[in-house]
Formats: structure tokens, C-alpha cells, sequence
């Protein structure tokens, strides 16, 4: 199967995903010019002096001596957002998909095969949820052998329309259950299971 060569719309698919991994990448990127400035300064910025100076003029020295290294990572900190939301996108975006086929597919609708791009990283997922999704859309398949009348397709249409009921198989379902409570109401009682 050939991979789809489309991009996808939006880069930001998925708050829950893609916001988690974004904020834990700034977060590291923030711990780390912490870090890294704080080390910079304990290794030079003390014991480089050579005459005992209050420790906020020291630090405020180094700071005014190094803001180059401040900048210097500052702008590297929307290249780094930038490359982690399209890597966040190659796993965010199948994941939508994914959830969008099973909605349809709860909802009792026949859906299409997900088809991930060039580069999704849950590809080896794909191959075994569209066996899912194919195995369920021929048990829909096989559960449209019952012709309903189109009045009936009307009244089903109609209850779902309404949000009476979420799908036509639920409408049907409980039709069947009625129809069984209503068959053990008129079995006579000796024959009705204890």
C-alpha cells in the first residue's frame, strides 16, 4: 500500500499530546540554561575573582559578560518548539485518525481504512486496526441482510434525528429487547424461565 504524500492541514492536532510534549520540552530546555548558567558561573565566575566582591555584583558581572550565551540559546528556542510539534504531529495526527474511525465506528457507522503519511510514526498500528476496522464493517455488512420497510427507515432516522437514540442499532436493539419482554409477558407462567 502506498503511503499518501499529503500534508496534513494543521500542525496542532491534539492538545493532549502535542501541548504534554511541548511544555515537557520548554520545561527541559529551561532546567537545562539554568543548568548550564549556574555551572558557568560556580566554575568561572567565582573562582576567577581575585578580590572578595558581594556575591549579587558577581553574579550580575557574569550575566552582563555572558548574555551573548543567553541569546544564543534564547533563539534556539523556537527552532526547538518547531521541530518538536511536527515530530509531535507524526504521532498526534495517526491518533486523531484513529479516534475519528472509531467514533464512526461506536456511532455504528461503516468507516474507511486509516491511512497513515510517509513518516507517521505508528505505522505498524495501522495494519492491525484496518483488519479491525474491515472486520467490523463486514459484520455491518452482514447485519444489513435484515430489509427494513422504508416506512420503518423513516421511524429509525426519525428516533436518532431526535436524539432519542445515538444509531439505528441501538433503535433496533431496543426494539428486540421490547419485543422479548413482551413475548415472557404473555408466555403463561409455567413456561416462563425461573
Amino acid at each position: 500500500m502506498k503511503k499518501p504524500t499529503y500534508k496534513r492541514k494543521k500542525l496542532f492536532v491534539s492538545q493532549a499530546i502535542q501541548g504534554r510534549l511541548l511544555r515537557r520540552m520548554v520545561f527541559y530546555w529551561i532546567f537545562f540554561q539554568l543548568f548550564q548558567w549556574h555551572a558557568l558561573f560556580l566554575s568561572g565566575g567565582i573562582t576567577g575573582v581575585s578580590e572578595p566582591r558581594p556575591f549579587v555584583e558577581m553574579y550580575l558581572g557574569f550575566l552582563s559578560n555572558h548574555v551573548l550565551l543567553f541569546a544564543v540559546g534564547l533563539s534556539a528556542l523556537p527552532i526547538l518548539i518547531w521541530d518538536m510539534l511536527k515530530l509531535s504531529n507524526r504521532i498526534a495526527g495517526p491518533f486523531v485518525q484513529f479516534e475519528r474511525v472509531l467514533k464512526q465506528m461506536t456511532r455504528g457507522e461503516r468507516a474507511e481504512p486509516v491511512r497513515l503519511r510517509k513518516g507517521d510514526l505508528v505505522t505498524e498500528f495501522q495494519g492491525v486496526f484496518n483488519e479491525f476496522v474491515e472486520s467490523r464493517n463486514q459484520e455491518l455488512d452482514a447485519g444489513d441482510d435484515a430489509a427494513l420497510t422504508p416506512e420503518l427507515e423513516s421511524f429509525i432516522q426519525a428516533e436518532v434525528a431526535a436524539g432519542n437514540y445515538e444509531s439505528a442499532d441501538e433503535v433496533i436493539r431496543e426494539a428486540i429487547r421490547l419485543l422479548q419482554d413482551c413475548e415472557r409477558e404473555s408466555e403463561p407462567e409455567d413456561l416462563q424461565p425461573a
